[in-house]
């Protein structure tokens, strides 16, 4: 009889235990699928650019663009050999041709896009000689990519041609270069080392690489410029960006830039 009865304690210990599981699984589940819900809506407010007011503009963000810690806009149009005038509005729409277009300044920062500075997908060695050779002149550069789809993303900031941090990853990483700076950290950013393995996922959650690639323009605001808030600042304004000529500006090495 007592065993019988321990037989059924047992029994009945181990469907409540049971049922504890299935709840802390169902808990979990429900967690990551709301924190994927809000990770989504992240995606989809960063494809295109959204203003202050949530107003979307019909422009998708540049596949990569470069901040310069600087005002001059007339040093910066002869150093990079810039000709034409054309509204932001025209800039943005030809952001993936091989061309630059030079923004007019904001809060000391000038943006720099187009597909004539380099794609570091492609060769990692000639985004830094860019970066090195513009901050040479004028002191602090940042540099930042991102391609949804591939979940491809990259940042860098250089100061007087010295690289203090850079980190870029398509599928494998490319370049890891410096300390993780506190803004990196505060975003959750996820920074692998050279030849490092990608992670076993749990169950719904979210690949670094895709986390890394949304959160590239949050990095920006908060290194220098919120790239969306400008550019709605510059076609409320109509604002005039410098385009280049047929070619840009090229280095002895033949380099656009």
């Amino acid at each position: 009889m007592q065993t019988l009865a321990l037989l059924l304690l047992g029994c009945f210990l181990g469907v409540i235990g049971v049922g504890v599981l299935f709840a802390w699984l169902i808990r979990q589940h429900n967690r990551q699928q709301r924190s994927l819900r809000r990770a989504n809506r992240g995606l989809d407010q960063l494809t295109n650019l959204t203003s202050a007011r949530n107003r979307v503009l019909p422009y998708p963000l540049p596949a990569r663009w470069i901040a310069i810690r600087s005002s001059n806009t007339p040093f910066l149009r002869e150093f990079l050999g810039l000709r034409s005038a054309v509204p932001w509005s025209e800039a943005l729409s030809r952001a993936r041709e091989r061309t630059l277009f030079l923004s007019p300044p904001v809060n000391g920062w000038t943006l720099l896009i187009g597909a004539a500075i380099p794609d570091p997908a492609q060769d990692i060695d000639a985004v830094f000689r860019v970066l090195h050779r513009v901050s040479n002149e004028v002191g602090e550069v940042q540099f930042f990519g991102l391609d949804r789809v591939l979940n491809f993303h990259a940042w860098a900031r250089f100061r007087n041609g010295r690289a203090l941090r850079a980190y870029a990853c398509a599928g494998e990483v490319l370049w890891n270069e410096g300390w993780m700076t506190l803004e990196e950290r505060l975003l959750g950013l996820r920074c692998r080392g050279y030849g490092d393995e990608v992670p076993v996922l749990r169950y719904g959650e979210m690949p670094p690489e895709q986390v890394n690639t949304e959160r590239v323009p949050l990095l920006a605001r908060r290194w220098s410029v919120d790239f969306a808030a400008a550019s709605e600042v510059f076609l409320a304004q109509e604002g005039i960006t410098s385009e280049s000529d047929e070619s840009p500006n090229q280095g002895d090495d033949g380099e656009v830039l």
